[in-house]
């Protein structure tokens, strides 16, 4: 009996650039490298959904990414503590609102481009 074929999911192309500004930021705001396990790699996943489901522009919603990172110190208190992917993951929007310093909150059907004007705007 012949054995099944696997189809292999190919990883999303923003998967690696995400990983790269996480680790980035995290040694440079926190010194080391982050640990990742499994369930990190999973919320990673998450979030690249998420922001594909509101913006096809991959440059665009590696920017978005960025963005959030760079407004770290924007974050709440509670959020700051929360550094692993999966937590970031499970409070994306409140860390978004908290950066926006307590203006009108986004939701999840915003585009990046909302998202990145209200948080504000990118260096180019």
């Amino acid at each position: 009996m012949p054995k099944e074929k696997r189809t292999i999911k190919k990883t999303d192309r923003l998967f690696q650039p995400f990983m790269k500004v996480y680790f980035d930021w995290f040694e440079n705001h926190i010194g080391i490298k982050p640990k990742i396990d499994g369930a990190d790699g999973k919320a990673l996943k998450y979030i690249i959904k998420y922001f594909r489901s509101i913006a096809e522009d991959e440059l665009e919603i590696l920017k978005a990414w960025e963005t959030i990172f760079s407004n770290y110190d924007k974050w709440d208190k509670f959020y700051q503590k929360q550094l692993n992917l999966r937590h970031i993951n499970s409070n994306l929007m409140n860390i978004i609102n908290s950066i926006k310093n307590g203006k009108q909150g986004i939701t999840e059907g915003q585009s990046i481009a909302e998202m990145r004007n209200a948080i504000g705007n990118i260096d180019e």
